[in-house]
């Protein structure tokens, strides 16, 4: 048999490429490593989403967006948790969603900062959807943990309808995968959900990446994190990213348009690696307008 040296050359030179592209941001990024270490190091980015389709009802909605958290050894309940609590109380937005990453891949984290997390109120309600370290290794615990604060609000496939001053704003949820059936299966599921009429549409996401599904589904708006900005950059916000993930990820940080539809991406409070590199921790504040009245 004819074997092919060339083929573990080339996983070679695949694994030097990767580490050179890595290495400059490593080199450039030691303040990353004191960022995540440092409790209330967070910016409020304030975003104005303008819609054609708004309804005049919720003309002026807030929504606080939480992203990411990674609760575990690098983001702690004690250190870390209550001068988020305390901004999101601050903020006092009409609505609170948290789009996935609980926790740092295991549920035994959460116990001790529900009752914090407990403290996440608002007129509209707090809701949320799963991340893939909710979903890694204690799926139905994690489910079991969030039910036991959230009850029906957290929203896995699933959608509740707002009403306001006669018009309806539709809050939906969808569970996360990478695996293409069990994805499809996902996306099924939701548009079942979403098949009630709705003036508005939010759905929560944690991966970005289901931006174009979702607007066929109706999405007005889709609300994302999982990316974390990109982790690692040489352009700060708002500019493009430049770095690892710009070719793996088409939505890295910010907003993004398709048609009437938006998507934002949340860069996220916590991280696994524990490094960043201009992609500061945020915690977002939406208002929704209609068309042209963006300052």
């Amino acid at each position: 048999m004819k074997i092919n040296r060339a083929l573990p050359r080339l996983k070679r030179l695949h694994l030097v490429r990767g580490r050179l592209i890595t290495l400059p941001f490593l080199l450039l990024g030691g303040v990353g490593l004191i960022t995540r270490h440092r409790a209330g190091r967070f910016r409020i980015e304030r975003v104005t989403l303008a819609f054609p389709q708004l309804p005049a009802a919720w003309q002026g909605m807030t929504i606080t967006q939480l992203s990411d958290l990674h609760i575990g050894p690098g983001f702690t309940v004690k250190r870390h948790l209550p001068p988020v609590i305390d901004a999101c109380r601050e903020l006092a937005s009409d609505l609170v969603v948290i789009t996935g990453d609980f926790v740092d891949r295991h549920a035994s984290y959460l116990p001790a900062a529900l009752p914090l997390l407990r403290q996440l109120e608002a007129p509209l309600g707090t809701f949320a959807c799963l991340g893939n370290h909710d979903v890694f290794n204690t799926r139905w615990e994690m489910i079991r943990l969030l039910r036991s604060w959230l009850g029906s609000n957290l929203l896995i496939n699933q959608n509740v309808t707002l009403a306001r001053g006669g018009s309806t704003l539709s809050l939906s949820g969808i569970d996360f995968s990478t695996h293409p059936n069990r994805l499809r299966r996902h996306i099924a599921a939701l548009a079942q959900a979403l098949r009630p009429p709705a003036d508005f549409r939010i759905v929560l996401a944690h991966d970005p990446r289901l931006f174009p599904q979702l607007c066929e589904l109706g999405a007005d708006l889709v609300l994302s994190g999982h990316t974390h900005g990109g982790q690692l950059s040489l352009t700060a916000p708002p500019r493009p990213v430049i770095g690892p993930l710009m070719h793996t990820f088409p939505f890295l940080r910010g907003t993004y348009h398709a048609g009437s539809s938006a998507l934002y991406v949340n860069r996220g409070l916590g991280q696994t690696m524990p490094l960043r590199l201009n992609n500061p921790t945020e915690i977002t504040q939406i208002t929704l307008v209609g068309a042209g009245l963006v300052m």
